[in-house]
């Protein structure tokens, strides 16, 4: 298939996005951040003239036309994207037009049998794929960038460059409230872990990937945190979907990619901290049991996966639990690759591997199965695939897990990890925490309290600091009690104490409760009577 392609001016993608964001509707940015890598990294998308969109409600499907705002219904949505697609693996780079967008954890109903628990719903669309008229396609390698459309759209990015040289960018705002809570109790969930534990003992499996949702309320555009996001965590796989129901993904793990004829997965399974106690803990990453055998495992299970849609004898697996660092977390990657048989389409691809194998276990279909008793809610598009999918088969998807999607004024995130037959729930429930806490640490730093709490904060830091010198003063006194045989409690010493707290407080107009000041020293003196006490 031929497009037009153009050179484009512009070199900064994510500048240019932030003017798209201004003056177009239905955007999307794929963005390539940290190191350059010509396997993972290499391009940025955007995604700006939206022509239409394919999405779920209900359990319904439909594709809506951006031209003519009409809306219809599909019975098929698989054979919408291979329409749009095409057979796979026919060429080599993105310069082509095609769909940006996500594929949720909750199709893989259509793909196998799995029960169906009741749960926590998603707040959003199974599926939402934009097809783009007109895209922008940024090189890291060649410091080149085109503009790629199916017709000849010279006018409108003429506009756009001319518009962006002097543009300015308004401030938008982003703000939070409350705290980031669990959609789970955390008895329920070490109960999961160790009822998945069981089920490996039993034989029912090898391996399950078990996940929690954490949620929260805000406000303001989500594109103020992407940004935000970027600086503090890059990732080989951010994306910012504008749309309708907004989704910012800052993933480290490839699902698949498809690149002339060879199709390629690189499942990442296995985590620590990069420092603890400022030790480095690479190797103790790559010599853990429990982590390198959920890597194993799960990289026979894709190795399996692509082998279905793979020519016989292609499928090698060139890097086994290899050590990779992202930002503060390293993981363990694999990479699984095999040659593509002729005429694979999308769906076929979706059929053979979806979802990713490293976020659901060993085997996948009785994991998916496990996974959907011991879970609280659906995943939506978490642990899903992201990314961009070519009109000529080029493909580039992400396993979305480090995601944050947005609905009626609330986020939700998600974090889970592979159980093994040698799982520890707490150690489970750490590591839990550990994937959530970059995410939610930005969150946090636009909380509309978070100025306030910082604070607040130093204060309780100084009024620690405060006590500590008070406590060194109080042995310093029982030393010249004990020595002088002066009693422990001085009635008159404490009632003079408390007077002058209630002077200050009413000349400096301090507006203290008299009972608060009363409860502090209570507990002031209290504490000061048991130092003398085990001093003397």
């Amino acid at each position: 298939m031929q497009y037009m392609q153009r050179e484009a001016k512009i070199k900064d993608a994510f500048k240019l996005y932030k003017y798209i964001l201004n003056n177009y509707k239905n955007t999307a940015l794929l963005e390539s951040l940290g190191e350059f890598s010509e396997e993972v990294s290499q391009y940025s998308i955007i995604g700006v003239i939206a022509g239409e969109q394919l999405y779920e409600k209900e359990n319904n499907y439909y594709i809506k036309s951006f031209k003519s705002n009409q809306v219809i219904s599909v019975d098929d949505w698989q054979a919408v994207i291979d329409e749009w697609i095409g057979p796979l693996g026919k060429s080599s780079n993105p310069f082509q037009t095609g769909a940006i967008g996500y594929l949720g954890y909750e199709l893989n109903r259509c793909f196998e049998i799995v029960p169906y628990n009741e749960k926590l719903k998603s707040p959003i669309s199974k599926i939402c794929l934009v097809r783009y008229d007109l895209l922008y396609v940024y090189d890291r390698k060649s410091h080149q960038a085109f503009w790629i459309s199916q017709e000849c759209m010279d006018d409108e990015i003429n506009i756009i460059e001319k518009q962006f040289e002097n543009s300015k960018f308004g401030s938008l705002e982003f703000y939070t409230f409350g705290e980031t809570e669990k959609d789970f109790e955390y008895e329920n969930y070490l109960n999961s872990i160790s009822e998945c534990v069981e089920c490996i003992k039993n034989g029912d499996m090898l391996q399950a990937n078990i996940t929690m949702r954490f949620h929260g309320q805000y406000k303001g555009s989500p594109f103020v945190l992407y940004e935000a996001l970027r600086n503090s965590t890059p990732n080989p796989f951010f994306a910012y979907l504008d749309f309708d129901e907004k989704l910012i993904s800052t993933s480290p793990e490839s699902f698949i990619s498809v690149s002339n004829g060879a199709i390629v997965s690189r499942p990442i399974k296995g985590t620590v901290r990069v420092e603890i106690d400022g030790q480095d803990q690479s190797g103790y990453l790559e010599q853990s049991r429990k982590n390198c055998s959920e890597n194993v495992m799960i990289a026979d299970l894709i190795r399996n996966d692509i082998g279905r849609i793979s020519k016989i004898g292609t499928v090698s697996v060139p890097i086994l639990c290899g050590t990779k660092k992202f930002n503060q977390i390293y993981h363990l990657e694999t990479v699984v690759k095999g040659q593509l048989k002729d005429n694979v389409m999308l769906s076929d691809m979706l059929r053979a591997t979806f979802p990713g194998g490293s976020i659901t276990g060993a085997p996948k279909v009785k994991a998916m199965e496990i996974i959907d008793r011991l879970e609280f809610a659906e995943r939506g598009p978490y642990c899903g695939a992201i990314g961009f999918f070519g009109s000529s088969g080029f493909l580039s998807t992400s396993i979305g897990i480090r995601i944050i999607y947005f609905s009626d004024n609330k986020y939700y995130l998600h974090a889970g990890g592979g159980i093994v037959v040698g799982s520890d729930p707490q150690e489970e429930y750490d590591e839990l925490l550990l994937k959530v806490e970059s995410l939610i640490k930005t969150l946090n730093k636009f909380n509309v309290l978070y100025e306030l709490r910082d604070k607040l904060d130093k204060i309780n830091v100084d009024l620690l600091r405060l006590i500590s010198k008070r406590t060194d003063i109080i042995k310093e006194i029982t030393a010249i009690k004990n020595e002088n045989n002066i009693p422990i409690v001085q009635k008159n010493r404490m009632e003079e104490i408390l007077f002058n707290a209630y002077k200050i407080n009413k000349d400096e107009k301090l507006n203290i409760p008299k009972s608060f000041i009363d409860n502090l020293f209570a507990v002031i003196f209290n504490e000061s009577m048991k130092i003398e006490g085990d001093e003397s």
